[in-house]
């Protein structure tokens, strides 16, 4: 090989023995870069608080996390392809959510950015999702206490405005 051939190639980064086992078992790709894994982890992130809004009335609220995260799994098993609809219906149907949550317009808008995207990418999030679990229901778990939390402030600010104006309003009709 000439000098210029070798300059063209592209450097390959060393695997220690874990990653090439990794590999092997079809867990990790060399190739795979930052920004997929990202984009992986925010579905998967999008996928939890889903079912989280969404879990069932009639399930103890005490295991919600733990079964959100068998509903992640069941629905990886069933859906190793990462076929949208099944992967999502199978995942909704473990936390027993109502049929209402088709009218929600984030899950339409997960179901049709999921449907948008390449079967081997979906393939990639499934497998993501079996192998990060629970990096995904802690992620999930953050951003759902913090929704959570800002929209109780918001009920008690919405709250004191209303006691504040039928004060101001029960004032004003004594005056007169």
């Amino acid at each position: 090989m000439s000098a210029t051939q070798e300059s063209v190639l592209p450097a390959v980064a060393p695997l220690d023995s874990q990653s090439f086992r990794l590999m092997l078992a079809g867990l990790f790709s060399p190739c795979e870069d930052q920004g997929a894994i990202e984009e992986y982890r925010s579905f998967g992130v999008r996928i939890a608080g889903l079912l989280a809004r969404h879990f069932g009335p009639s399930l103890d609220a005490l295991t919600k996390w733990d079964r959100i995260g068998t509903a992640i799994t069941s629905a990886c098993a069933k859906s190793p392809q990462g076929d949208p609809d099944l992967l999502l219906s199978a995942a909704l149907e473990h936390v027993k959510a109502e049929l209402s949550v088709a009218a929600n317009p984030e899950f339409s808008a997960l179901l049709t950015e999921l449907r948008e995207k390449t079967p081997t990418w979906r393939e990639g999030l499934v497998n993501y999702l079996q192998t990060t679990l629970y990096a995904v229901l802690v992620f999930a778990r953050t951003k759902h206490v913090a929704a959570r939390d800002e929209r109780q402030v918001e009920r008690a600010r919405r709250k004191s405005d209303d006691t504040i104006s039928s004060f101001s309003l029960g004032e004003e009709k004594e005056i007169q």
